[in-house]
């Protein structure tokens, strides 16, 4: 497990065919709010949500295929999952998803400046995607993302290592 800057309880570690059910388990929590409503039985959610994480799982296999697919841990307890693909000319968070009860607490925060310190290392950018509206547009924002295209319904965002603080933020 390699550890995260300033969280030494936090880690991750690279996906193992055991982690399926917990990996589909994350999936379906970030789904919940959007499946709320349509009125669907357990058995009806639950079917459309394996079949939702296996398409999504095959297709960031599919065009991410040297990416490093993760699992967060709290000391050895799985909280969440983790993707990036480290491009020659950019780096890509992928997804990054916390279990419910983990997430507010800095976690998702710490996982990110990480890969944003080793990406300033290498003088590297790191781009990624987020639903246009989404409460964690502020969370890149803070953490010195700065938006680059939008294509409905997502807004893609980019750091870059050479902006200082002030140039991200304006």
């Amino acid at each position: 497990m390699k550890p995260i800057p300033n969280s030494p309880a936090i880690g991750v570690r690279p996906e193992e065919a055991q982690d399926e059910a917990f990996l589909c388990e994350v999936f379906a929590s970030t789904r919940e709010a959007e499946l709320a409503g349509l009125g669907w039985d357990e058995s009806q959610r639950k079917a459309f949500l394996k079949m939702q994480f296996q398409a999504m799982r095959q297709g960031y296999r599919a065009m991410f295929p040297g990416a490093e697919f993760l699992i967060v841990l709290n000391e050895q307890t799985r909280i969440g999952r983790w993707v990036i693909d480290r491009g020659e000319e950019a780096w890509r968070v992928v997804d990054l998803a916390l279990l419910p009860e983990w997430r507010g607490r800095g976690i998702g925060t710490g996982l990110l400046r990480g890969l944003l310190e080793q990406a300033q290392e290498e003088k590297v950018c790191v781009r990624l995607q987020v639903l246009t509206g989404s409460p964690a547009v502020r969370l890149y924002e803070r953490l010195g993302f700065g938006r680059s295209s939008e294509e409905s319904p997502y807004l893609h965002m980019e750091w870059r290592p050479e902006l200082t603080k002030e140039q991200r933020a304006g």
